[in-house]
């Protein structure tokens, strides 16, 4: 029995039909507008990568194997990522250089707590 009202109220659900009716305050599958980026300002600068920031989320250091993953993405040295070219990976940092300039990017420090 359990099993028949919830199926019945996925089935609601899948088809809108408790948003319509108001029973729910909100879509639970649509995105959150806090979570939506933000279109800049008019205010800003609109200059590329005028802060470049991606996250640096960890390195393998293996001489000319080297590799960092920012972002999700694998990138291995002498590989470019948004036109920033990998140099050097270190334990905890990677370098990468654009048009003459280094930017390093650190690993941040994660806290823990219990």
């Amino acid at each position: 029995m359990r099993h028949s009202s919830t199926i019945g109220a996925l089935m609601l659900l899948a088809s809108g039909s408790l948003h319509a009716n108001g029973l729910l305050q909100f879509d639970p599958f649509s995105r959150l507008p806090e979570l939506l980026p933000t279109p800049p300002s008019e205010a800003e600068p609109a200059e590329e990568n005028l802060q470049w920031s991606p996250q640096l989320i960890a390195t393998v250091v293996a001489g000319s194997r080297s590799m960092a993953n920012v972002s999700g993405r694998l990138i291995r040295l002498g590989q470019k990522l948004e036109g920033f070219t990998l140099v050097a990976v270190d334990k905890r940092s990677a370098t990468f250089e654009k048009d003459g300039e280094q930017h390093v990017l650190k690993i941040k420090e994660r806290k823990y707590t219990r």
